[in-house]
């Protein structure tokens, strides 16, 4: 854990006294049709509860701040059991979830964004992201998440202490939909409960560094089906006129394609994104970058380097997350010198990072 993780920890446990004994029994929602669309979810009782298993979406109010707790039985199945937020029925929204399977481990808890029906595990995960708490197996635990404006915490039992603490939700700010998913087979939800309140005491937290890069200016094409030959050649590029769209990068240097376009009919797509490096001799520089899942690198339309980063692409426990993991060193012309990036998305999140230092 980080110097700066323990802080974030020790803050909000010194604000979470008057809380940690707030009761939501009276905001108790049980699983009808009245409250909730339950077309893919299938009504269970599970020792004496009425409880779920599948998807269920709670209709005829939206939550943008407060309390959402439900309990859950797992028996530590392979499944991503959580709740969404925030969702605005064309999927996206705030994602919070627990793998029971790897209980104790680091992203045994996950938030993770939603973005165009992506979730965005591989792009955002480490410090207030994933965490690490035990899912006791065959008993029912409580599953609660706290939630104020751009701030969001969950806790399992233990009502005193998060396991996770989230200082900059990702997703778009205002009400939607919540969500409640077993997250595949083995987990149980039960006893639903929502409290909408602004009043919760969230600290102060520092926002996250930003990272200084050489590259802050990337635009982006329109997505393109994985297995469209024609898009392999880059002189499409200019004989389609293809139109350019310039992107904002996160203080992390992120580049998050999902939250501006979609896979293209749900399959692996495509996408061009390109920049211009500007330099005032020959010189040669090393770029640092990560990305998901698969890329190419063009300078000046000239490939220079080629990378898979998919979900178990390089070995079984292989998770392709985002980071500047790779590097390259390129000799830059002087003048303006393109840097093109060809990358291919299945699942897990669109995007990548890519900076510039000065080379070894």
């Amino acid at each position: 854990m980080t110097l700066r993780n323990i802080k974030l920890v020790f803050l909000c446990l010194v604000t979470l006294t008057a809380q940690a004994g707030t009761s939501l029994d009276e905001n108790f929602i049980p699983f009808t049709k009245d409250s909730w669309n339950l077309e893919k979810a299938k009504i269970v009782n599970i020792d004496g509860r009425q409880a779920i298993s599948g998807v269920a979406v709670l209709t005829g109010q939206t939550f943008e701040n407060g309390i959402i707790e439900m309990e859950l039985k797992t028996d530590g199945s392979r499944g991503f059991p959580g709740i969404i937020f925030r969702e605005d029925g064309a999927g996206n929204g705030e994602n919070i979830y627990l793998r029971p399977h790897n209980s104790g481990r680091h992203d045994a808890a996950q938030y993770a964004p939603d973005f165009n029906d992506q979730t965005g595990w591989q792009l955002y995960y480490g410090e207030g992201f994933t965490a690490s708490p035990t899912i006791a197996s065959n008993q029912w635990l409580t599953l609660r998440i706290e939630v104020k404006d751009s701030k969001a915490r969950a806790f399992l039992n233990d009502m005193s202490s998060p396991i996770l603490v989230t200082p900059t939700l990702k997703g778009k700010p205002g009400p939607g939909r919540i969500l409640i998913s077993d997250g595949g087979k083995g987990t149980y939800l039960a006893n639903f409960r929502m409290k909408k309140t602004s009043d919760l005491n969230f600290p102060e937290i520092p926002p996250a560094p930003t990272i200084i890069s050489g590259l802050p200016s990337w635009k982006i094409s329109k997505a393109f089906p994985a297995d469209d030959p024609g898009i392999k050649n880059l002189s499409f590029l200019d004989a389609k006129n293809i139109e350019w769209t310039q992107i904002e990068l996160e203080p992390s240097g992120l580049a998050n394609i999902s939250r501006y376009l979609p896979l293209v009919k749900d399959k692996p797509s495509v996408v061009y994104a390109k920049t211009v490096l500007k330099s005032d001799k020959q010189k040669r520089i090393k770029l640092e970058f990560g990305y998901s899942d698969d890329v190419i690198i063009f300078h000046n339309r000239r490939a220079v380097y080629s990378g898979q980063a998919s979900f178990r692409s390089r070995e079984p426990s292989f998770y392709g997350l985002v980071g500047y993991n790779d590097a390259i060193y390129l000799d830059l012309n002087k003048g303006e010198n393109e840097i093109l990036l060809q990358l291919t998305e299945n699942f897990g999140g669109w995007g990548f990072m890519m900076r510039s230092v000065p080379a070894e």
